[in-house]
């Protein structure tokens, strides 16, 4: 393999804020071009908040295209990403990033368009002792609908509990 571009962590801030513990891949979201950007998850830097977290888009020169900063201490947001795909009609991919809360829950994940990166929607954990967002994953189309959908895991640290849910988003495009 040859290497293309190295992106190094700029969050450093004494503790690792775990630049990179997320990747994926997310479409050609600038130009045009059919080069695909990237979106990079760093669950524990201290953006808003405490270990709120942060993910960034960059393209293949290494640019930062957009910075989405989590809020809430320990929100953890970045620790996991997933591309979506075009859920919005606007031709301009779409992606996930979760925030399953690094210490409690309950945790959330996030959609947002890679047309200029702001909070479209959020999928809720619903109990407060659950990471809802240790993982996010679509699916072209698990439920034959004709139209994607996306994986949520979740996780019960107390109990020992784990949840997979599949979600159809409500706006959800056909599958293309």
């Amino acid at each position: 393999l040859q290497s293309i571009l190295v992106i190094e962590d700029t969050h450093f801030q004494g503790t690792a804020g775990q630049f990179g513990f997320s990747v994926a891949a997310i479409g050609d979201i600038v130009g045009g071009d059919g080069v695909d950007e990237f979106v990079v998850g760093a669950p524990m830097v201290d953006s808003g908040a405490l270990s709120s977290g942060t993910a960034t888009v960059y393209d293949i020169d290494g640019n930062l295209l957009m910075t989405i900063d989590g809020s809430i201490v320990d929100e953890g947001l970045g620790y996991d990403v997933s591309a979506l795909g075009d859920a919005d009609g606007d031709r301009i991919p779409d992606f996930l990033v979760s925030a399953p809360g690094m210490v409690a829950g309950p945790g959330n994940s996030y959609r947002f368009p890679g047309a200029d990166g702001s909070l479209v929607h959020t999928l809720a954990g619903e109990r407060d002792d659950t990471h809802f967002g240790m993982q996010v994953s679509t699916a072209s189309d698990i439920d034959g609908d004709g139209s994607r959908d996306i994986i949520v895991a979740e996780f019960d640290f107390t109990w020992q509990q784990s949840l997979v849910h599949v979600l159809r988003p409500l706006h959800s495009l056909p599958y293309r």
